[in-house]
């Protein structure tokens, strides 16, 4: 595919999760300017320009592009990454006049719990927060607090930091030795993914995912699958993105959500970011699925054009999973793994992510998984989804001294 556009994307990045992204838009013709702060960062390759800086440096970037001698005009700006990153898309799209978010609602999301206290003030239904102060203090009656209570950092991502508390005395530990303390409710329910677009201030659904984690902190993503099996939901979640929207000014670009159900079926929002998302979503679970390039759409909604969301499913009584090998919870060594006999898988993706001998802490997040792989099953299968077994594999973890 190329339709030989005349301009330029410029791309935030340029490392292996940026490469998808440079190669659509070298596919839809356009030309390519990476940034990244590694000068043998992989995409470099499929670019015509390059710019040697740390995407987090806007200021940088803006003054390093400023003095390149371009022949094309640069019409649009797309990032894979998070955080200080997606600032930097906010920045220089504003400054080359660009679809994009203004700069200073994107820096709205990125502390947590600033974000979802507003968004509960304005009728979103989000777990409830609460204040460490007023928990310690000793009229309150210890029955009134609805322990397990969960801890976030406010700017974490990638699960890191994420503790539950269970009483008082877990309380105490945390809040002495960190001041700046999120707490909200445990809900234990049902967990979706929603992957999607802002164009123009409307939202537009991309994928809606199921996802499992473990069932200890920091809540490892263990697998994501496609289709939901639980297609009630769909409506709500769509509405509560445009809402969103609709309160936090958001305008162009990528949006992805996290969502939570409880015992009686009541959705939550647990998270929300002007982001692509990671997960081997965008660039493996979805293409898979739905025979479609998130980032033809992608390129489509910063360069201004509404996205065209062409999707043609390719499941029938099938499921696509992304599945992750997690460790037990704490400290152990990834010894490697054994051969069992077992259902064959329909695999289409397979990425060794630790290697065998490291010591692996599951406090640290999502970074502690060892491997991931993608396959085609059934949904029997998928009730039976083991943390440490895929295929005829089993990983092999031994308690770290």
């Amino acid at each position: 595919m190329n339709q030989n556009n005349k301009g330029i994307i410029l791309s935030l990045g340029a490392g292996d999760n940026q490469v998808p992204f440079i190669r659509a838009a070298t596919e839809k013709g356009f030309t390519v300017l990476a940034v990244d702060v590694k000068d043998s960062a992989p995409g470099f390759s499929l670019s015509k320009y390059k710019v040697v800086e740390s995407i987090t440096e806007y200021r940088k970037i803006f003054s390093h592009i400023s003095s390149l001698s371009l022949t094309e005009p640069i019409l649009g700006i797309g990032c894979r990454s998070y955080g200080k990153a997606i600032e930097s898309l906010s920045y220089l799209s504003e400054k080359f006049e660009l679809p994009g978010n203004p700069l200073a609602i994107i820096k709205n999301f990125y502390d947590k719990s600033k974000i979802k206290k507003f968004l509960s003030e304005s009728g979103i239904n989000v777990p409830q927060q609460l204040n460490p102060s007023t928990l310690l203090n000793k009229k309150i009656n210890l029955e009134s607090i609805p322990f397990p209570l969960i801890y976030k950092p406010i700017d974490g991502s990638s699960k890191k930091g994420i503790k539950i508390i269970e009483n008082i005395n877990d309380l105490k530990k945390i809040y002495k030795n960190k001041q700046n303390i999120f707490l909200e409710e445990f809900i234990d329910g049902k967990e979706f993914t929603v992957l999607g677009f802002v164009f123009k201030s409307k939202f537009y659904v991309v994928s809606i995912s199921d996802k499992i984690t473990t069932n200890y902190p920091p809540y490892l993503e263990i697998a994501h699958i496609i289709p939901t099996r639980f297609p009630n939901f769909i409506g709500e979640i769509k509405l509560i993105m445009q809402r969103i929207i609709n309160l936090t000014g958001l305008s162009n670009g990528a949006m992805v959500g996290e969502f939570k159900t409880n015992s009686r079926g009541d959705l939550f929002l647990m998270e929300v970011m002007p982001e692509i998302g990671g997960e081997f979503l965008a660039d493996i679970l979805i293409p898979k699925s739905y025979d479609y390039n998130y980032f033809y759409d992608y390129i489509n909604v910063i360069t201004g054009t509404e996205p065209q969301l062409i999707k043609n499913s390719l499941l029938k009584n099938k499921y696509n999973v992304i599945q992750y090998i997690v460790p037990p919870q704490g400290k152990y060594v990834f010894s490697g793994y054994k051969d069992f006999e077992s259902k064959k898988y329909d695999f289409f993706f397979e990425k060794e992510l630790l290697n065998i001998g490291v010591v692996t802490n599951t406090e640290l997040g999502n970074k502690e998984r060892v491997k991931v792989v993608g396959y085609t099953t059934s949904k029997e299968e998928i009730d039976l989804i083991n943390q440490f077994k895929v295929g005829n594999t089993e990983a092999i973890f031994e308690k770290h001294e």
